[in-house]
């Protein structure tokens, strides 16, 4: 479930997103909110919240509500986008 939800993150698959968490925003247009739909996924995080920048080309940051009551929040700064060439994601035969 996680590598899905890193996978549809990095790609940006709102789609895939919505089939692994329930997808709300608010008034504000650079907030989100994602509660998970899995029970095991619940009993590790009960939603997160995400913010973005003013253009919403970058996420701002991420607050994760624990289960157990605890928020763990990442704020990103400076973000820079770098092209990774294609080659480097591709996995040498054994």
């Amino acid at each position: 479930m996680l590598y899905k939800s890193q996978s549809a993150w990095i790609s940006g698959d709102v789609s895939g997103l919505s089939k692994i968490f329930d997808i709300t925003s608010s008034t504000d247009p650079h907030r989100m909110t994602l509660i998970p739909k899995e029970d095991n996924v619940k009993k590790i995080f009960t939603k997160m919240e995400m913010t973005f920048n003013e253009d919403i080309t970058t996420v701002s940051s991420v607050v994760l509500h624990e289960a157990g009551g605890d928020l763990l929040t990442i704020h990103f700064h400076d973000v820079k986008f770098t092209r990774i060439p294609p080659e480097l994601w591709q996995i040498p035969p054994k």
